[in-house]
């Protein structure tokens, strides 16, 4: 997985029973996916799809994120990101930075 971490492009690494997973296993932090959800957006084969994901983890309270995409895995990893964005926008400046040093 190809992410951008505080403006340094970097390529993760992490596996699972699944790519839902292995994006939690790859990401640093202490990510657990508490419920998840897909659904189409339409009929047919070019409908879009939306996932739902909720973390629970500590020290941040249950966070969810949705993501929105033609490709179901794309938009349930857009979800989890979001999910992450939310957690992390709780912790302190200092956490952060802990959680992704090398």
């Amino acid at each position: 997985m190809k992410v951008t971490i505080n403006g340094q492009p970097r390529t993760l690494f992490g596996q699972g029973n699944g790519p839902i997973d292995a994006a939690c296993h790859a990401l640093p932090g202490p990510w657990r996916i508490r419920q998840y959800e897909e659904h189409a957006l339409g009929q047919g084969s070019d409908a879009q799809a939306i996932a739902f994901i909720q973390l629970e983890q500590h020290p941040c309270r249950p966070r969810s994120g949705v993501g929105i995409h033609e490709d179901i895995i794309t938009a349930s990893l857009h979800a989890l990101m979001a999910a992450i964005n939310r957690c992390l926008a709780e912790w302190s400046p200092a956490d952060r930075r802990t959680l992704f040093l090398d």
